[in-house]
């Protein structure tokens, strides 16, 4: 048990930077969202051409 919490706060101490950079995306993204629903209030053009360009990029 303390080696799996010792290799897991390993872990956690080598990747904190991506682990932070992938919550900060995915905020981001929700937002993104978020601001697609609510287009007449809250997006302005810039972000429904960028949502619009990251559909396409997926699919």
């Amino acid at each position: 048990m303390v080696q799996l919490l010792r290799w897991l706060g390993i872990i956690i101490a080598t990747l904190w930077p991506y682990i932070l950079i992938g919550i900060l995306i995915f905020i981001i993204v929700i937002f993104v969202i978020a601001c697609y629903d609510n287009s007449t209030e809250c997006a302005a053009d810039i972000t429904q051409v960028t949502f619009d360009n990251f559909i396409d990029s997926i699919f």
